[in-house]
């Protein structure tokens, strides 16, 4: 192999890890992404039925 082929084969190895790391913080931000919207969601219902008991209450009075 030329010097130039093993310069490209280490700057190609050399994006595969940068690749491979990226891809791995990216699944495990997205996961945590996933996450915290599922507690807003959560969040939300609970704001939505408060507020339909408060209206439920202030109707009855």
């Amino acid at each position: 192999m030329s010097k130039f082929e093993i310069i490209s084969a280490l700057v190609s190895l050399i994006a595969i890890v940068i690749s491979s790391v990226s891809l791995v913080r990216t699944r495990k931000l997205a996961k945590e992404q996933l996450e915290l919207e599922r507690v807003t969601a959560k969040l939300s219902q609970l704001q939505i039925e408060n507020l339909a008991e408060e209206k439920a209450n202030k109707n009855k009075l």
